[in-house]
């Protein structure tokens, strides 16, 4: 498949910005009937609930690992340099 020629890239854009400023003059969204608005209006906060819980279960996995490393540490919580003991051997 051949890519489109610049006078196409540049038609294409300039349909783009049309359909753009059409649908800001129309409003189109706003002469839907209200049960399409409403399920528009639904689907996005699916959307948002949905990030909301996936941000939710990313903070819990992180927590998780977080106290799997302090467990694989030891007892407390931190390596030996961090609690100011020497490694070296008197």
């Amino acid at each position: 498949m051949d890519m489109a020629a610049s006078k196409q890239r540049a038609a294409a854009r300039r349909n783009v910005k049309k359909a753009a400023s059409a649908a800001k003059r129309k409003r189109t969204v706003a002469h839907l009937p209200n049960q399409t608005r409403t399920a528009r209006q639904t689907a996005r906060k699916v959307k948002s609930t949905a990030r909301d819980i996936r941000d939710d279960m990313r903070e819990e996995a992180d927590r998780h690992d977080e106290e799997e490393r302090r467990r694989a540490e030891g007892e407390g919580g931190s390596s030996p340099l961090v609690r100011g003991e020497s490694l070296a051997m008197s």
